[in-house]
């Protein structure tokens, strides 16, 4: 009898810093510890389904929960919390796992959760899991990938508290850089006119006619 097992947690090479890690052993014999109940058993494909000659073969996947303990800085820990914020269907734990890498004191300017954070606050439908991305993005230093990700939530989000945000954050980098950036000023010019937030048209029309009018 021929099974293959396909294991989450292989791809996470966890070796250190681990409490518990579940593996479903396999051997000639079968797999160990499936009668324990602690192995999830999916997607079960049968290649040969007559048992007529006393034998079977099918394939199926095997999960069984892992559990690990790290620091914000360990690339695991990383791993899980960026498919997490990005993954997860549930948005209460992508709120949790936003919140916890919100946590790191000192952020890098790349790595996977940047990634991820940027993409929930695109992206994500539920809209307290955007602000809760937008608070945590602001802690790392300011870049062509936040400028970017800040641009898409001020010409397409329609919450307006996020784009008010947006529109205030843009605004102070322009008066930091003490420069016009012709990517923020055509923006800034279309959200003057076309914003259904009045604070927003407000906001980008002042910036605009600083900059014509220094």
């Amino acid at each position: 009898m021929l099974f293959a097992v396909g294991v989450l947690t292989g791809m996470y090479g966890l070796q250190k810093n681990v409490e518990s890690v579940g593996v479903a052993a396999v051997s000639s014999d079968g797999i160990e510890s499936m009668d324990q109940g602690e192995v999830d058993i999916s997607g079960v494909e049968f290649i040969d389904s007559d048992a007529s000659d006393g034998r079977v073969e099918f394939v199926f996947e095997a999960v069984r929960p892992v559990r690990i303990k790290g620091t914000l800085d360990d690339p695991r820990i990383q791993k899980v919390l960026a498919h997490a914020v990005v993954n997860e269907q549930n948005p209460g734990v992508r709120l949790r796992a936003i919140s916890t890498a919100g946590a790191q004191g000192n952020p890098t300017a790349e790595g996977e959760i940047k990634r991820a954070l940027i993409t929930a606050l695109k992206s994500d439908p539920n809209t307290g899991v955007r602000n809760e991305a937008y608070a945590a993005l602001m802690k790392y230093p300011f870049d062509d990938d936040i400028k970017a990700a800040l641009i898409h939530v001020l010409t397409y989000d329609e919450n307006p508290k996020l784009r008010i945000e947006a529109v205030s954050r843009l605004e102070m980098q322009i008066r930091t850089e003490n420069r016009p950036d012709p990517v923020l000023v055509d923006v800034f010019k279309s959200r003057m006119e076309t914003d259904q937030n009045t604070f927003v048209r407000t906001k980008a029309r002042t910036v605009v006619e600083s900059l014509t009018n220094p």
